[in-house]
Order: C-alpha cells, then structure tokens, then sequence
C-alpha cells in the first residue's frame, strides 16, 4: 500500500469501506498499519571491465554458495539455492551439460558434494524432515519422520545411481566428505518418537558413497567434523547433550576407530574444526560462554594441536578470535589467513602456525558502509585471495521477508596478492548475493554467485 508522500512514517488507523458490497454484513473494516519510507536505490555503478560473461541458471532467483570447477578447467559444477537445481556447465560454450533437480533446500547452499572422481556428486536435503503431534498415555509427544535426504548422481548423464534407503531416515543437519575415497560422515536428527518440549536426540554415521551403506558412530560424536586433506583422519568432537563440546577426537579416517583424543575441562563451551592438514595439525575455534546460553558475553579462540602426539597439549594460535572470520591456509600450510574486524576496519592477518608469530598485517579497504562477508577463495597457486565486500542493508529493508540484490548496492570482489598482501585489484560485481567463489585451475578465471547465474572474470593479468 503507498501512500503520499508528506506523510511521515509511524503507525496509523486505516478504515475500509465495502458497504457497495451487500452480501457483507459488517461492512467496514478497520486496523493498524505501518508506514515506512521507501529505501533509496542505490546509484548503478559499471561493472569491472575484467567481467567476461554469465552462465545462467534456471532458477533466475538462485544464490549459489559452492562453484566447483572441474580438474581441467573446461566444466563448471553450481548448485542454486534454495531452489535445489544443479547444474555442470561447459565453460568455453556456457551451454548446460547436466541439470539435476535435487530437492529445494531449506538451510544452507552448501547441499552438494562432488565425489573425488568429479563423475558424480553427493546432494543432501537439511531438515526435510516431518514432525507429527500426538499424545501417548496423557504425554505429549513428538515423531520425527525423516526423508530420502542422501542422493547420489551421475554428473553425466544426470541419473540418480542411489538414494537414502532405510525405512525411516532422520532429518539430516550436516555431511562431510573425504577429499580422497568416497567415504563420507553425517549427523542427523534420529527419526522416531520423542516427549515434546525435550531435546530431539542426534546421531552420527559414516557410510560409502559407492553404496549408499552407512554405519552408526559412537553416541555424542558429532557429524560436525572435517577430513584431513589426505583422507587419513576425521577430526571431530564429542558433545553433551546440549550440544557443549567435551572433547576434541581424532578417528582413523577409514573404519572410523579412534585414534587420540583431548578433553575439554570447560562448562560451557561450542567447537568448530576449521582445517586438518597432512602435517597432522588440527586447528579448531572454541567458543565460550560465561553461563549457560548467555550468547551475548560470549568469547572464542583459536587453538592448535598436533594428533601425532597425544601427550602434546594444545596450543591457542589466537587468543581472541571473537571478531575474526574467513580462515584459510596457504597452499604448503605453514600459514593462517584471516580477516580480523576492529569497528568498521578490516585487517588481512597472516599468522605462522609453527610459533604463531604475525608474519604481515594489511589494512582492507573499508568504508562505513560496507563490510566484508563471508565468501572468500584462495587461488589454486596460492599466490591470491579472493574476498567478497558488501554494501549495508538499508534499515528500511530489515523487516522485510525476501531482500533482492538490487535493493542493496552492488557487491565487490577484493583481490590480494598474499605474499605482500597488496591490494592487487578490485571488481565491481552486477547486483549479486556473493555466495561463493570459486578460482579456475589455471588461475586466468574467477567464477562468482550471481542472482540466478555465474559470473565469470578474466584475471589473467595476475602473474
């Protein structure tokens, strides 16, 4: 509803009159409405000349959070969110080779995984589940009923060679993939009955992705965990009942069986394994709470073990990493990238994981407002970094149910050069979320989410 233009923004009575409507017995209807100003359209920049061209997706609306470019560069693996669609482009054409349609997703865009042969893929629906209410002998209750959640698909041809088959499977929350053997984990929430106002129970099993076959894991382990880049370990966590981590474990990363394990003495206390590298180093997040819940006092740090020595206690690479996001390695892992945030300004740290010394500090371009989001990718030569820089979200549009791009300004893609941390270029994106990143093998491409496409950038001109 719009309304002129001198009046000012707040709450005011509305009435509407349908007494030329006689079938209606109370014919006049009055309520409260909001008004608020439109927000202001952000001034159209150019696009960065390196700009090359889009892929288009089917789902003109889609965001896409994983861009996977094949081994040889020539094929290109996006999957839309939320719609589900998956589609493998041929770069060179921008033809579309395969469309897969694996179920609309509700959580994250991260619902595909591409098999190490990069002939098939893993797609994963989160939280597809069904919860039924009824009581049992004057108790409320709840009955989870999982669905199919786990498939796997041809990038070929498009079939889909399996799918989940047991008879009630749970609602899937997460799934890792090892980078070397079709071995994969997942966490889930168990399917069945449950009293209501309770915590709904979880479970972890890993299975082989030729099969479909999966085998439940220890109870508390967390699904949560990450492979290390030579598939020969799964580092994970045990977790109480409330989620409150207990213990960092190490598990053989093909029958599962564990290796070593370290306690975690705090009450209060959430994980997040960011990287297991071959050098047998673990580096995980633990974020504290003061008391139970209080979310808003919260503080975290960055840790590091090594798992080939049990006896070794861990070492704190960061001891306040509350404000700092975007952790990468460079490509011989002898270092820790991330992006640190002090008010409005942002700081590139590189840190040296043997003695944890800051190696080179590099202030970001910022701007009060715009900030630096999550998305970021290191070059497959490890010489650049690609980050993704936001404009604010109007205060206008916070309220609303769906924000497109175009409300907002236009993104921008901070390019790096790591080992002197200058500022080598920066691309102005068409109106795009910019979920993903992804470098081509050769390092002369960068394909960036787009709104319902991929953009493709020539950077070449970086040596």
């Amino acid at each position: 509803m719009r309304v002129p233009a001198e009046v000012p923004p707040g709450k005011v009575q509305i009435t509407i009159d349908f007494s030329s409507w006689p079938a209606l017995t109370n014919p006049i209807a009055t309520g409260e409405v909001t008004i608020r100003t439109l927000p202001v359209v952000p001034v159209e920049e150019a696009v960065s000349p390196r700009f090359l061209k889009s892929l288009q997706h089917p789902d003109r609306s889609s965001s896409f959070s994983l861009i996977h470019f094949s081994s040889d560069g020539k094929r290109l693996c996006a999957g839309g969110y939320p719609g589900g669609n998956v589609v493998v482009y041929d770069v060179a054409s921008s033809s579309r080779l395969t469309q897969i349609d694996a179920g609309k997703c509700r959580v994250s865009g991260n619902f595909l995984k591409v098999l190490p042969d990069e002939q098939s893929m893993l797609t994963f629906k989160q939280r597809q589940d069904k919860i039924e209410f009824f009581d049992k002998d004057k108790q409320p209750m709840g009955r989870l009923v999982g669905s199919p959640g786990i498939k796997r698909w041809n990038l070929k041809t498009g079939e889909l060679v399996w799918t989940d088959s047991r008879t009630n499977p749970g609602g899937l929350l997460n799934l890792s993939l090892s980078p070397t053997s079709n071995v994969f984990v997942i966490e889930e929430y168990a399917s069945g009955d449950f009293v209501r106002g309770t915590r709904i129970q979880r479970r972890t099993l890993f299975g082989d992705a030729n099969t479909g076959k999966l085998q439940l894991l220890p109870s508390g382990l967390s699904g949560y965990g990450l492979f290390s880049t030579d598939g020969k370990a799964f580092v994970t966590f045990n977790q109480s009942e409330e989620d409150y981590v207990c213990a960092i474990k190490v598990l053989d990363g093909e029958r599962f069986q564990e290796i070593a394990s370290w306690p975690i003495d705090e009450s209060h206390c959430y994980c997040e394994i960011l990287k297991v590298t071959p050098k047998h180093q673990v580096i995980y997040k633990l974020t504290s709470l003061p008391s139970k819940r209080d979310i808003k006092q919260l503080t975290s740090r960055l840790m590091m073990l090594d798992y080939s020595l049990p006896n070794s206690p861990p070492q704190v690479l960061i001891p306040n990493s509350t404000h700092c996001f975007n952790f990468l390695f460079s490509r011989d892992m002898s270092k820790l990238l991330f992006v640190s945030k002090n008010e409005s300004q942002y700081e590139l740290k590189q840190l040296e994981l043997m003695n944890s010394a800051n190696v080179r500090s590099t202030t970001l371009p910022s701007a009060s407002d715009r900030f630096y989001g999550t998305s970021c990718a290191l070059s497959h030569q490890g010489k650049y970094l690609a980050l993704a820089q936001w404009a604010e979200i109007p205060k206008e549009l916070l309220s609303e149910d769906e924000i497109k791009p175009e409300q907002i300004g236009q993104p921008r893609i901070i390019l790096i050069e790591v080992a002197t941390g200058k500022v080598v270029d920066t691309l102005v994106s068409p109106h795009a979320f910019l979920g993903g990143f992804a470098f081509s093998p050769d390092d002369k491409t960068l394909a960036s989410s787009g709104r319902g496409c991929i953009h493709l950038w020539d950077i070449s001109h970086l040596k």
